[in-house]
Order: structure tokens, then C-alpha cells, then sequence
């Protein structure tokens, strides 16, 4: 996620500042954790979003669909890789190649109801979402999610 910048930073707080643990702006110090979240001083800022049970169900499906397609591109990568592969040594991009993807699709995907409007901003601005399908989230989400997919 390329969301390091301090400016970003305050954009993405000013938008739910109200909602957000710590409730305060972070300091100039801040950085990024692992899985979307944000430390400034050892706190951490999640956004806060009551879901009900259609969004739930719908951010599951929305979830799910990212994650099969982005492992399917993954998969005809390898594919492709190792029918191109003719020295040994070609395995062992192959095998780097699976441990950056995996870094990537871990840190990426975080099913938590405070990190999904960041998931899916990430995946917005990716292309492995659109816009129609987030459709039946409410209006206040999908307006976040478009908001930090801009940054």
C-alpha cells in the first residue's frame, strides 16, 4: 500500500478522525505497520465503521472475489515462469517470486472490519476491484474508500 506519506497520512486521519482510535492527528513520525495499520508513538489508527449485515455479507463477497482473481493472476505467472524456466537457477526465481506474492497478498488482504475500507481503497486504485461493486455498502464507505484510493 502506498500510503507512507505524511500528507497522505493526515488526509486519511482528517477523514474519520472522529471514529479513529487515539482520536488524535499523529505526529510527523508516523509509519505504516504491517496490514494497513498506522503507528504514531506506539499508537495505532484503524477506522472505525459500524457494518450491518448486508454490507458484512457484501464486503465478504467483495473480499473474496479480489483475493481469487489477484491468485489467479499469480497462478499464470508461475505457470508462465516455469514454462519458460530451462536452468536449475530458474527455480529459485520461481520460489522468490512465491515469497514476494506472498508478502504482498498478506499484507494486502486483512479481512478486519476497521482495515477494509484501506483494502479496498488499495484494491480500487489497483484495478482489481471497480467502483459498481462496491454497491450496497453505504454511501458514507464508499465515499471513504474513493476518497483514499485517490491519495
Amino acid at each position: 500500500m502506498a500510503f507512507g506519506s505524511v500528507s497522505s497520512l493526515a488526509l486519511f486521519t482528517s477523514l474519520n478522525q472522529s471514529t479513529m482510535v487515539g482520536g488524535e492527528q499523529p505526529a510527523k513520525s508516523a509509519k505504516r505497520l504491517n496490514r494497513g495499520r498506522w503507528a504514531c508513538d506506539s499508537e495505532v489508527y484503524v477506522i472505525e465503521e459500524k457494518w450491518n449485515d448486508s454490507e458484512k455479507k457484501l464486503a465478504h463477497q467483495i473480499f473474496d472475489i479480489a483475493l481469487k482473481r489477484e491468485l489467479s493472476l499469480r497462478l499464470q505467472v508461475i505457470k508462465e515462469k516455469a514454462k519458460e524456466a530451462t536452468q536449475f537457477e530458474d527455480l529459485w526465481d520461481i520460489e522468490e517470486y512465491l515469497q514476494k506474492s506472498r508478502k504482498e497478498i498478506d499484507n494486502k488482504y486483512d479481512f478486519r472490519y476497521s482495515q477494509l475500507l484501506l483494502v479496498f481503497a488499495v484494491l480500487l486504485r489497483e484495478g482489481k476491484i471497480g467502483i459498481e461493486e462496491l454497491n450496497g455498502l453505504g454511501q458514507s464507505k464508499i465515499d471513504k474508500i474513493r476518497t483514499i484510493a485517490n491519495i
